[in-house]
């Protein structure tokens, strides 16, 4: 089992959950991002909608540029004058965001908007992740207009976290690893992956909070999967925890691997696991392109005799983090992403061995002027 006498590493019980003064980019600023984006595409519209995720309601996109939360659905109309916002919640938007015109979206269609408008052969950027159906039925009633996909450029924007930003990101890592940390001093052995995974979300939802996405705990066999679904199994030989929390909407991710018995095999990926975890600390700078990242991890690991189980053959080296759990930029060998200062993504590097056990160890980091900063402080 990982070391509770470590005296490098601060306890996450005494550390207080940061507080700030800060105040995150005014809906103002950001509306004045998307509107100078509608101008470097040449646009006539943008207009951003929110998604029904299977998960939860969420609306990203909207809140970000407008502050607004609320259920889906909800749109955002942007034009180089005029900016409009349909709710079904059109008082609590009144009461929240700055929105100049906001619509009662049962009183009026936003395809009959458009037709008024005069929008037919106009240029509209859409979130192209957003629901096809809602698109392509918007097409079927403007035929001549022209729907650009401006998803990659929107991502990019939200991709520069503001210090509220990274503030909300630090105190949703800070509570995964106090629940980490007290499920440790609780005691990991003899207790199936099922308990182990309540036990994470009666934590949870004491403090207040929701967990970012599905908790996964696997052990032993069934931490080879990339995705175990926790079962009845009481591991003996390790057990992995991916975990995540959400504050004031943004999301942390962390996973770290418990060792429970005597292993050699297990014991030697999982200290290069966190060899390699302090080189990327050493390296990783603004400017770096994600798959030189991606790369460097992959080399390391197939030096140490992981070429054929490390987490290159299954899955990237990292991801954003932010309103969604997962976000640009994506850290792989598939991508060439420049990483920029305030970024904000996981670290997350694995070793399979099929049949046999999984180590996975992740840290959500920010990138700052002279290399990351770890939002967790939870012992590898």
């Amino acid at each position: 089992m990982t070391s509770k006498n470590n005296q490098n590493q601060p306890n996450p019980f005494n550390t207080p959950i940061y507080k700030t003064k800060m105040t995150p980019m005014p809906p103002s600023k950001r509306m004045q991002q998307l509107r100078k984006l509608l101008y470097e595409k040449d646009l006539d519209i943008i207009l951003l909608c929110a998604q029904n995720y299977p998960e939860t309601t969420t609306l990203p996109n909207i809140y970000y540029f407008t502050g607004f939360y609320d259920l889906w659905p909800t749109c955002l109309l942007l034009t180089k004058a005029n900016d409009t916002l349909f709710t079904f919640e059109k008082e609590k938007a009144e009461a929240t965001t700055g929105i100049r015109s906001i619509i009662d979206i049962k009183s009026q269609k936003i395809s009959d908007y458009l037709k008024d408008m005069n929008a037919h052969k106009m240029k509209i950027g859409i979130d192209g992740t957003v629901d096809y159906n809602y698109y392509t039925a918007l097409q079927k009633k403007l035929p001549q207009c022209q729907l650009i996909d401006i998803s990659k450029e929107i991502s990019a924007i939200r991709s520069i976290k503001d210090d509220a930003e990274i503030t909300e990101i630090k105190n949703a890592c800070l509570l995964s690893d106090r629940i980490l940390t007290n499920l440790e001093s609780e005691g990991l052995k003899d207790r199936s992956e099922k308990q182990l995974a309540e036990r994470i979300k009666q934590m949870v939802v004491g403090c207040g909070k929701e967990w970012s996405f599905p908790i996964l705990v696997a052990g032993d066999e069934g931490s080879s999967y990339i995705h175990g679904t926790p079962t009845t199994r009481k591991p003996s030989k390790l057990i992995l925890i991916d975990m995540g929390v959400k504050s004031n909407h943004y999301n942390s991710d962390t996973s770290r691997t418990f060792i429970l018995g005597h292993d050699p095999e297990i014991e030697k990926a999982h200290t290069d696991l966190i060899e390699l975890h302090r080189k990327l600390e050493d390296e990783i700078v603004p400017g770096m392109t994600s798959n030189s990242i991606d790369m460097i991890a992959k080399e390391f690991l197939e030096k140490k005799g992981h070429k054929n189980t490390n987490y290159s053959n299954f899955h990237g080296l990292g991801h954003g983090v932010g309103l969604e759990v997962h976000e640009y930029p994506t850290l792989s060998s598939h991508t060439s992403f420049i990483l920029k200062k305030n970024m904000v993504f996981t670290i997350e590097p694995a070793i399979y061995v099929k049949g046999r056990f999984g180590i996975r160890i992740e840290d959500t980091v920010v990138l700052k002027t002279k290399g990351i900063e770890r939002l967790n402080r939870f012992e590898m």
